[in-house]
């Protein structure tokens, strides 16, 4: 039992990092189109979007919880 706990913690731990990078991609690509010098409506795709979703909640989550069982 111990075994799958140790897994899971760790598959836990990878989530929140790759949640991290993706929120860091989207704040860098923001970032990017600001400086832009042609003025344009920042657009997300959808799938882009449901990405950033899901990691802002593993990241909320982790935050008030805790990273682990």
């Amino acid at each position: 039992m111990e075994v799958l706990t140790t897994i899971l913690d760790k598959s836990l731990f990878v989530m929140f990092f790759m949640s991290c990078l993706v929120i860091l991609r989207q704040i860098f690509l923001f970032i990017r189109h600001l400086n832009n010098p042609e003025p344009q409506k920042y657009s997300i795709s959808q799938k882009a979007l449901i990405y950033l979703g899901v990691a802002v909640a593993i990241i909320l989550t982790s935050v008030i919880k805790g990273i682990g069982l």
